[in-house]
């Protein structure tokens, strides 16, 4: 399925905002906040997706497993809207997908952060299936299965990186990031 896809001239993800750019992305600050950097495809074309957020709804008796349903059923909603599609993310052909959560204190997103994990661990796709019957969120899960990344909160990466060296900087951001 074609469409003209929707994509502002401002790459500049706002606190609170999301982003989608065909060429890059970029926000100015993300401190405490969380970032969800998405990399992928539509078609042949190439997009890249942020979302800065302060707060994402998680509860210290959240199930993870839930708690992942619901981030990906946010996510894919926040796709669609960005993109202005009016049906399913299998629909456009949303492919090549790896997501890397940035950013936060030491102490914050934890939940987020290791039900995001859960997509590189052993958790199948019919566990997903019986817990919602949402198919974009199914669809992300699948696209996503092991190709979920997690940088240590800002904050830690600032101290672990004032104490190293230029090449070890390098080493260290293509480990996490390359």
């Amino acid at each position: 399925m074609q469409s003209n896809f929707r994509s502002s001239n401002s790459r500049n993800v706002d606190f609170e905002r999301h982003h989608i750019s065909y060429s890059d992305v970029d926000t100015d600050s993300l401190s405490t906040c969380i970032g969800l950097l998405l990399d992928g495809s539509i078609g042949n074309q190439s997009f890249c997706f942020l979302s800065h957020s302060s707060k994402i709804d998680e509860y210290k008796d959240d199930d993870l497993k839930y708690l992942l349903v619901r981030l990906l059923a946010k996510l894919a909603y926040c796709l669609k809207k960005d993109f202005g599609m009016n049906s399913s993310l299998e629909s456009y052909a949303v492919n090549n997908l790896k997501l890397l959560i940035v950013g936060g204190a030491i102490d914050e997103h934890i939940l987020t952060r290791k039900a995001f994990s859960l997509m590189n661990a052993d958790v199948e796709l019919r566990v997903i299936r019986q817990i919602t019957n949402d198919d974009d969120a199914i669809y992300l899960f699948k696209k996503l299965k092991n190709s979920v990344k997690s940088s240590n909160p800002l904050h830690m990466l600032h101290q672990i990186m004032m104490n190293m060296q230029v090449s070890e900087i390098m080493f260290f951001v293509l480990f996490y990031f390359g």
